[in-house]
């Protein structure tokens, strides 16, 4: 707001240093702001010592579409004149920044002041650090700041001449080459900007709308600490807004930072763990939506299909052993193979949710049986309504090409059924042994150093074809489709994977029951 500087409590929208709209009446949540309509409030509270200070700003349509808002005398003293504040803005706006412009031309202050707060840092860059350099204190903090972050990396913004030029240079030295300012990293522009406006205007409050965007996680490590650097040493509050795992982690090994899960404008929850598992896990919006009213299964599985496809072979596993569609829901954790995440979300949903029963699926992926102890089902033992489905074979499809599963869907005998699948497993045995070693590559790099692991040619057969429980499921089903298919002991537009009188799960079985 700037009603003190026009000297009167009613104004032009255009007079606003910052809005998020030119249409300012459209501002309110529901509804337009009007002359006789309940005002917009905003509440500023600060903690004194002990001793609490308020101050509230409100916001309505005056007359021939002004503002109405707070009498310029409110805002002469106390916290309305720290607010108020041109020379030392309360807050300043940050958007994510993807780069700057190769040019920027010198502005007046008014101009600048009024684009740093609402939003436009990008273009006014070289003007805020151009006057930041004039002020002796101000840079030194800055260029310490900068050097703690990126050792090394110098920022000559002292050359430009008012009377002279019409574009402010400003450029950045590493390793003794200097370049203009646009060619330096994203990650890097990042860091001068926050640090560069936070530094020049001081102000109380930063808010930052998603500052790791275009960042790389290390990068967005290193942006955390800056903001870390710039609260402790300036007082600064700071809101961030994110949806990046990388900084909420990295927020959350600093001190005094609350967390606070937002949808739809209303408050979810405080975990932090909780908030950076659900953006690992890419379920932040999935577990928002989710409803287990009336459910009596909630299953957290690896693939994401499974979500959405009725006809996945986990849904017809689930179908065959007794849990239905109608008081289920399939909830994929979409690949993560943190199984640490995966005991996290599956505990927060036992715990709000006792009454509901908890599936785990993994596909076993050529684990032995003291590896599945170990490393998956050991790190579920102590939460009581959490069940785990770890495949008998590799994976899920290897239960729909079992021998007696394939002559009951195809009408052959099973005799038969076994002879073709080995013979599509001999054909293509090269590939099934590179599967093979592949998938324990993947398991040693996953469990590697909290697991011991037998070493893989100790494990694999030297049969041809590998037995069944070498053999990837996914690829040998699509084999035996197109062979069955040839020999026209299955239509074009059937599948294995369907029910069976015999197909059999017996983990599966075995974890819910």
């Amino acid at each position: 707001m700037i009603p003190k500087a026009e000297g009167a409590a009613n104004f032009a929208p255009e007079k606003l240093r910052y809005a998020p709209t030119d249409l300012f009446l459209d501002l309110k949540h529901r509804e337009r702001l009007s002359e006789s309509g309940a005002p917009v409030s905003v509440v500023f509270e600060v903690d004194n010592g002990g001793v609490t200070a308020s101050f509230s700003v409100t916001l309505r349509r005056g007359r021939n579409s002004t503002i109405s808002t707070v009498a310029p005398g409110e805002l002469t003293h106390g916290l309305g004149a720290a607010i108020s504040s041109s020379e030392r803005p309360f807050s300043v706006y940050e958007p994510g920044l993807a780069g700057i412009p190769s040019r920027e031309t010198y502005q007046g202050r008014l101009v600048v002041d009024r684009g740093a707060v609402r939003g436009d840092a990008n273009l006014y860059l070289r003007n805020v650090l151009h006057r930041l350099y004039r002020d002796p204190v101000k840079k030194a903090k800055f260029e310490a700041r900068i050097e703690h972050l990126f050792p090394g990396l110098r920022i000559h913004a002292d050359t430009f001449d008012e009377n002279r030029h019409e574009h402010i240079p400003i450029e950045y030295e590493k390793h003794g080459v200097r370049r203009p300012l646009d060619m330096v990293g994203t990650g890097t522009l990042q860091a001068i900007q926050i640090i560069g406006y936070a530094s020049f205007y001081q102000p109380t409050l930063l808010l930052l709308d998603e500052p790791d965007a275009h960042l790389h996680p290390n990068n967005q490590v290193k942006l955390v600490e800056a903001l870390d650097l710039l609260s402790k040493d300036e007082g600064l509050q700071i809101v961030l807004a994110t949806h990046s795992r990388h900084v909420l982690q990295a927020v959350h090994n600093t001190n005094d930072v609350a967390s606070f899960h937002l949808k739809d404008g209303a408050l979810v929850g405080t975990d932090p763990d909780l908030s950076a598992l659900l953006v690992d896990l890419g379920a932040v919006d999935k577990y928002d939506t989710l409803s287990l009213r009336d459910k009596d299964w909630l299953v957290l599985g690896e693939d994401k299909l499974a979500e959405t496809d009725e006809n996945h072979p986990l849904h017809i596993l689930l179908q065959n052993s007794g849990i239905q569609r109608a008081n289920s829901i399939v909830m994929s954790f979409h690949g993560c193979t943190e199984l640490r995440s995966v005991a996290l979300l599956a505990s927060f949903c036992a715990a709000h949710h006792p009454n509901v029963r908890i599936l785990v699926h993994r596909d076993r992926d050529f684990m032995t049986d003291d590896e599945v102890r170990s490393g998956i089902h050991q790190k579920f033992s102590a939460l009581s309504n959490v069940s785990v489905f770890v495949t008998d074979l590799c994976d899920l499809e290897s239960y729909f090409v079992e021998p007696a599963h394939v002559a009951a869907v195809c009408g052959i005998d099973e005799t038969s059924a076994a002879q073709l699948v080995d013979e599509v497993a001999r054909r293509e045995h090269n590939h099934v042994v590179t599967r093979f070693n592949d998938k324990r590559q993947a398991l040693h790099k996953q469990f590697g150093r909290s697991l011991e692991l037998a070493p893989t040619a100790s494990l694999r057969s030297p049969n041809i074809p590998l037995p069944p429980a070498q053999r990837v499921g996914k690829e040998i089903l699509e084999w035996v489709h197109s062979e069955l298919r040839a020999r026209r002991h299955l239509g074009d537009d059937q599948s294995l994977v369907v029910e069976s009188a015999v197909l059999r799960a017996p983990s599966l079985s075995s974890a819910i029951s």
